[in-house]
């Protein structure tokens, strides 16, 4: 009884402001403790928890409405100290989850009211942090976290996390918001910059058509903002650092699938990828799990990169019954079988992806250079197709590289027709020429001699028409069939 009486009084000294405000008169105040008592009391009956917590929440939210009817009548500056009703659904909310802490939906539920009533952060990320500490891999809860998460400024986001990852130090799911989280931040700012650089490059090229004398401060600025995207380099420590200490402290491998498959195609984070793939090949005892979630997460970003897992080296002494499930599995997410691509065709996926035309040139010529034989010609072809449409002097610059390799002649005959058409015959000859003297695929084409007899026919050149002719019967064949060819071409 003594104890009643003192919870009495307390409820009475929270509800006394709302009577001097003249929301409420005694007799309710009265009658909102009588309830408070009563349902206190059912609190203490066993095995009646949740019959008592649904009893309390749907009283208590019916006094919130009204509550909140009454106030919209009045002007009142700070209300945070009148919302006894809200205090009392978080209090009823806390007490029964503190008996049955793996109730999921009544943590989502408690979290929806926190966020809802404009609750302080603190307490929201108090309830998120108890939430998972007893239910760590509940999907539901994470989502919830992330949505919440999204609708907060940088710093107190960053904050957030750091509280999480204090409070939960062995949960992969929050180190991989985390990680994403930075790597989110660092690729805005970069977008940002590149964005502006492209202005300042677009004003560049209109001060030197309209040739303004305050070029060379556009250019200080174009040199600054060059300087910033270097001044971004730092910054990607900071994913290796959260990588390390969630390496120091999990034990599990899926975070790092997660991460690798996150900086994918950050060319910054070429290394780190490096570092995270030997880290999961060095796990022989899970070898064929980590295949398979490394195949399965691959395979949903491009199919072929799926099945490259499954034909790494690392896995060899993996069985060809488990990549087979494995493989059956991948074909099973799209519902069809998926042929696998071709190496130049992955090539292409992944240059054309690229924005930067010199990173984009990089690539190519990387790609190219490493490529199996087998598919060097169509890639090459593929590559050319991309880049011609840029400006004269990046195609120039292109078709030179590829001149000191061996092209296929549908090649030869495109980097001639790009010269063509742009009447500079000169390098349109030379394009064949370079074919004649490296291009064994090309001396074997009567399309390629016909085209090149054709150029210099076009381009009045008689006298190199009949060397070439003269070339071609020696290394063609079938002289005949160009000569056929030929004519008939130029009768049409």
């Amino acid at each position: 009884m003594e104890r009643l009486r003192h919870e009495r009084e307390n409820y009475l000294e929270m509800l006394l402001p709302l009577v001097k405000l003249g929301l409420y008169t005694s007799e309710e105040v009265r009658k909102v403790i009588d309830r408070w008592t009563k349902q206190d009391i059912a609190k203490r009956r066993y095995k009646q928890e949740d019959t008592t917590f649904k009893m309390i929440l749907e009283q208590e939210k019916e006094a919130r409405k009204d509550f909140i009817k009454r106030v919209s009548k009045y002007y009142i500056k700070e209300l945070s100290e009148y919302l006894v009703f809200d205090k009392r659904i978080s209090d009823t909310f806390v007490w029964y989850l503190n008996r049955f802490p793996i109730r999921v939906l009544v943590w989502k539920d408690y979290i929806a009211f926190l966020i809802e009533s404009e609750h302080a952060n603190h307490e929201v990320l108090n309830a998120f942090t108890k939430a998972f500490k007893f239910n760590p891999r509940c999907d539901e809860l994470w989502t919830l976290f992330t949505t919440y998460l999204s609708s907060m400024p940088e710093d107190n986001y960053r904050k957030v996390l750091q509280s999480v990852i204090a409070n939960n130090p062995y949960e992969e799911e929050v180190y991989l918001m985390y990680f994403r989280f930075e790597l989110d931040q660092i690729l805005t700012k970069k977008k940002v910059i590149l964005f502006n650089t492209d202005l300042v490059e677009k004003k560049e090229e209109q001060i030197k058509e309209q040739q303004i004398k305050y070029a060379p401060k556009t250019t200080i600025a174009h040199q600054k903002l060059l300087k910033a995207v270097e001044s971004l380099t730092p910054l990607y420590t900071i994913l290796r650092i959260i990588y390390e200490e969630a390496k120091s402290k999990l034990k599990g491998y899926h975070y790092v699938v997660g991460m690798i498959d996150s900086v994918y195609d950050v060319p910054e984070c070429e290394e780190l990828k490096k570092t995270m793939l030997e880290y999961l090949f060095s796990m022989t005892d899970k070898k064929v799990d980590i295949m398979k979630e490394l195949a399965l997460t691959y395979y949903e970003r491009n199919p072929q990169l799926g099945f490259e897992v499954l034909k790494n080296p690392v896995f060899n002494d993996v069985s060809e019954k488990a990549k087979e499930k494995v493989f059956n599995e991948m074909r099973g997410l799209s519902g069809e079988e998926v042929k696998p691509k071709l190496p130049y065709e992955i090539s292409i996926e992944k240059i054309k992806k690229i924005a930067d035309l010199n990173a984009k040139l990089n690539v190519m010529k990387t790609e190219i250079l490493n490529i199996d034989r087998t598919y060097i010609e169509q890639l090459k072809d593929e590559c050319f197709d991309i880049i011609m449409v840029e400006e004269e002097s990046v195609v120039k610059e292109f078709i030179d590289w590829l001149l000191k390799t061996v092209c296929s002649y549908d090649t030869y005959i495109k980097m001639a027709k790009y010269f063509e058409e742009k009447k500079d015959y000169k390098s349109a000859l030379n394009v064949f020429d370079t074919g004649v003297r490296l291009g064994w695929i090309a001396k074997g084409s009567a399309e390629f001699w016909v085209e090149y007899l054709l150029l210099c026919r076009n381009s009045g050149d008689y006298k190199r028409g009949r060397s070439v002719h003269e070339a071609m019967k020696k290394l063609y064949k079938n002289p005949d069939e160009v000569d056929v060819m030929f004519e008939s071409r130029v009768n049409n």
